[in-house]
């Protein structure tokens, strides 16, 4: 309802507008923040010890509020660039919290946001090959045999290609 909304709203030919009051939040920006700062970080050079566990709980709560693609009832050329960029974030954050969780020694942790990902992004090989990598780690053996038998029925079908010599190896 756009109701409490009453007399925030411009309304002009082309465009509507709402004016933000200083306890308004946006989900996007609250998305987008953490991942800044953490790449702030990362050109900053290592990461100490003692920031892993800030970081790691920062992403995670900014990964949690991706829930859906942005706007995906709007077909607007205007959107999708908007859209892809946010959805690359969403899987670099995942990408960086499997990194992240890694590092903290969580290895069941990095594996759930490695499943994630490939579930975001079926298609992404390396993400694979971590799913791989976590389950050889975990001693789930067999998992990681069936990752690869997945991910090479996937490229077969949807692609026409095998897997990369990287992901065979491994």
């Amino acid at each position: 309802s756009l109701v409490p909304a009453t007399g925030r709203l411009a309304v002009e030919r082309d465009a509507v507008s709402l004016a933000l009051l200083p306890r308004d939040t946006l989900d996007v920006d609250s998305f987008a923040g953490p991942l800044r700062r953490y790449r702030e970080r990362l050109q900053g050079g290592s990461l100490p010890p003692a920031t892993l566990s800030g970081c790691l709980a920062e992403l995670h709560a900014a990964a949690a509020l991706y829930t859906a693609d942005l706007l995906p009832e709007c077909y607007d050329d205007w959107i999708l660039p908007e859209r892809e960029r946010f959805h690359e974030d969403y899987l670099w954050a995942l990408e960086q919290l499997a990194v992240l969780a890694k590092r903290w020694g969580d290895d069941e942790r990095a594996l759930a946001y490695a499943q994630r990902l490939v579930a975001a992004d079926p298609l992404r090989e390396t993400a694979h090959r971590e799913l791989m990598r976590l389950y050889h780690i975990l001693g789930r053996h067999r998992a990681a045999l069936e990752q690869y038998a997945a991910v090479r029925k996937l490229l077969a079908d949807e692609l026409g290609v095998e897997p990369a010599a990287a992901t065979t190896a491994l």
